[in-house]
């Protein structure tokens, strides 16, 4: 074997070593990328276990916020008697500040009821359900037979005392107008007792 055999060897097996290097190099990047894959799937896993977390975060404070109302609402008579009127009053009481409007439902048709825009934390609001006269005092039945409420937090800068607010994403009542942030359906009965 000459020099040239020598050489020609020598190059076979720098060549042969660095294909062996070549292999490692290709089974590694693709062991890295299968990893890389693997860390992405389960950072993105992670990603909705945590958003999925807040989500239910959020909603329950959303419920924990809601008003809490009775399921009815005694309707009580009341008013100018000696003029032959009057109305049904109802009274409600919240925990903590809220927006509202209300509606009373007679049939299919609902009826704006008169309510301040806000109601006040712990204090009973007395509001109108409906004109009562003296001929229904006697035995009538209302004609509002249910109440909705729609309930919104407290608008900063609008609304006077407590201001929080939900962070649940639904609307906030700048407007009041549309969808509510709750709703609270509350049966009418009358108060026959005198």
């Amino acid at each position: 074997m000459d020099t040239s055999d020598l050489i020609a060897l020598a190059a076979l097996v720098v060549a042969a070593a660095g294909f062996g290097v070549s292999v490692w190099a290709i089974v590694y990047s693709r062991r890295s990328a299968a990893a890389s894959r693997d860390s992405a799937d389960e950072a993105r896993r992670l990603r909705e276990i945590e958003s999925d977390r807040r989500t239910d975060e959020k909603q329950r404070r959303h419920e924990e916020l809601a008003p809490e109302l009775p399921p009815e609402i005694e309707a009580v008579v009341g008013g100018a008697w000696q003029l032959g009127m009057g109305a049904l009053y109802g009274t409600i009481r919240v925990r903590r500040s809220y927006r509202v409007r209300a509606y009373g439902r007679a049939g299919e048709s609902l009826t704006p009821l008169s309510l301040p825009s806000i109601v006040p934390a712990g204090e009973p609001l007395q509001f109108v359900i409906e004109p009562w006269t003296s001929a229904l005092r006697t035995g009538g039945e209302p004609s509002i037979k249910e109440i909705l409420f729609k309930f919104w937090p407290p608008v900063e800068g609008v609304d006077h005392g407590e201001v929080w607010s939900c962070g649940c994403g639904r609307p906030g009542g700048e407007t009041m107008e549309g969808p509510a942030h709750w709703e609270r359906r509350v049966r009418v009965i009358l108060d026959t007792e005198d």
